[in-house]
């Protein structure tokens, strides 16, 4: 989904002991999810993804708002998470 601009969709998830949690806005609770979903959310199609979370609840709590936007607005305008190890 994300193929050209994986920055950007890898800002929908927060690393946690050995995976990773996926929120589908801003405002909305965190879904956890392995690190070979989150992949798939990112360089796959779209229906792999929805097979990949379908059943889960979203259990986590919500991130805070503004922090989320501010690293949404980075990797946008910089062209890199900053959340995500430099590669």
């Amino acid at each position: 989904m994300f193929e050209k601009h994986p920055h950007i969709g890898s800002t929908a998830f927060e690393r946690v002991d050995g995976g990773f949690v996926y929120y589908a806005s801003a405002w909305s609770k965190g879904i956890p999810v392995s690190a070979a979903a989150r992949d798939v959310y990112i360089y796959g199609p779209r229906s792999e993804w929805f097979e990949a979370i379908l059943g889960q609840e979203a259990t986590v709590p919500r991130r805070p708002y503004w922090a989320t936007m501010r690293r949404l607005l980075t990797a946008s305008l910089f062209g890199h998470d900053p959340a995500e190890p430099n590669v």
